[in-house]
């Protein structure tokens, strides 16, 4: 074998090896990237279901803020009574008046997962030294034989 292939073999490899990492599981790379599109659609769904329940709030709102009957309502339940009536409170008893109101949920991001830069080199240098451990291998076994010969 010629000692440009020694050389050039092992190089190659090499960054061979480290290219197709970094497009793959790079930070950059196409893994990352379509984790951060599944984040980014987990996202704008959120939001979305946040702008409902912030739309829904907003009428709850107005309707507390501008309508009488839903005022008279809401302080029914609440306990408060017109002149000359009465009300029974049951004891340890909850309506569920109130109750189904919630401001929206907590959404956690992950962070993406990825090979960081130096771990690629690190996978790349380590495959280039292989290579040239198996090269002096080879080389040998091809002396050993012809020594035989």
């Amino acid at each position: 074998m010629k000692i440009y292939f020694r050389v050039l073999i092992p190089i190659f490899i090499t960054v061979f090896a480290y290219t197709v990492l970094t497009v793959f599981l790079g930070p950059k790379g196409i893994y990352a990237q379509r984790f951060i599109e599944v984040q980014r659609d987990t996202l704008v769904s959120h939001v979305r279901s946040l702008r409902q329940t912030g739309e829904d709030l907003d009428s709850l709102i107005r309707n507390l803020t501008y309508d009488p009957e839903t005022i008279a309502i809401y302080a029914h339940e609440l306990g408060y009574i017109y002149d000359n009536e009465g009300i029974i409170k049951l004891v340890n008893f909850n309506s569920g008046f109130g109750k189904g109101l919630n401001p929206g949920t907590i959404l956690k991001i992950e962070a993406p997962y990825f090979l960081s830069d130096y771990i690629c080199k690190t996978i790349a240098a380590s495959l280039g030294l292989i290579v040239i451990i198996f090269q002096m291998l080879a080389v040998r076994k091809d002396a050993y034989f012809k020594k035989r010969s």
